[in-house]
């Protein structure tokens, strides 16, 4: 039996258990954050990617709201970006959905 599904453990322990399960399965499954995506295609640096993230820890603002106020980034380029992580999201699914039937 896996520790996530542990029916033995108490019950707060098994919900952050879950919960850390969860977020890894998301995290892998809807594919890279914002932030990731813009590094990786070189818009911005870490340096400024940790001062925004902390900004939006502050601020309670959206990322790309942030780097566009403080110049880091354009609007088109902000417009761009969260295309490319629609569609990347969208082509995983798929890929989840054709191996759920193939497997059928």
């Amino acid at each position: 039996m896996s520790k996530s599904l542990n029916l033995n453990s108490s019950p707060k322990k098994r919900k952050k258990t879950m919960s850390k399960s969860f977020l890894l399965w998301r995290r892998r499954v809807l594919g890279n954050r914002l932030g990731d995506i813009l590094l990786h295609l070189g818009h911005i640096n870490e340096n400024q990617l940790y001062e925004a993230l902390r900004l939006q820890k502050e601020t309670n603002k959206h990322l790309g709201t942030i780097l566009i106020k403080q110049g880091i980034i354009t609007p088109n380029i902000l417009i761009k970006t969260l295309k490319y992580q629609f569609y990347q999201r969208i082509f995983i699914v798929i890929l989840i959905l054709f191996g759920a039937l193939m497997s059928y």
